[in-house]
C-alpha cells in the first residue's frame, strides 16, 4: 500500500534547497510513486508563494516546474474541518491539519512536518526523519 501524505511547506522548501536530506527523500518518494501526496489548492499556492521568496534564490521557472510536478501527482481532497477546541499555534497550519484529517478518512495518512510541535500530538504526524525510518526511505 502506498502511504498517503500531506507535506508541510517547510518540508517542501527544505527538499528544494537540499535534495540530499530527509525532506528530499520524502519528496523523491512522491515523485517516484512510493508515496501519494494529498493536496488542495491553498496548499499548492502556499508552496509556490514561499518557494518564490527571494531569500531562497530559486528561479521562478524552477519553482513552477517543481510545484507543477507536485500538482500533477497529487490527490486533491476537500479539507475536513478541525474539530472544535483544537488550537494550532500558527493559523497557516490549519489547512495542513485539515488535509490530514480528510485523508485519514480514506485510510492511513501522515502529515510530514519539521514543526511537529505546531500540531496536536498524533502518531501520524512525523518529522521527515521519522517518516523515512518508518517507511525505509
Amino acid at each position: 500500500m502506498t502511504p498517503r501524505i500531506v507535506l508541510d511547506t517547510n518540508v517542501v522548501v527544505s527538499s528544494a534547497l537540499k535534495a540530499r536530506s530527509f525532506p528530499g527523500r520524502v519528496v523523491d518518494a512522491v515523485f517516484d510513486g512510493r508515496c501519494g501526496l494529498v493536496l488542495c489548492d491553498d496548499v499548492l499556492a502556499e508552496y509556490r508563494e514561499v518557494l518564490l521568496r527571494p531569500k531562497f534564490g530559486l528561479s521562478s521557472r524552477a519553482v513552477n516546474d517543481f510545484v507543477d510536478g507536485l500538482a500533477a501527482l497529487g490527490e486533491y481532497l476537500d479539507v475536513a474541518h478541525v474539530p472544535d477546541g483544537t488550537l494550532l499555534p500558527d493559523p497557516k497550519d490549519v489547512v495542513f491539519y485539515e488535509l490530514l484529517l480528510g485523508a485519514s478518512r480514506l485510510g492511513d495518512a501522515w502529515l510530514v512536518t519539521g514543526n511537529g510541535k505546531h500540531f496536536p500530538q498524533r502518531e501520524n504526524i512525523l518529522s521527515p526523519h521519522e517518516f523515512c525510518e518508518l517507511f525505509g526511505l
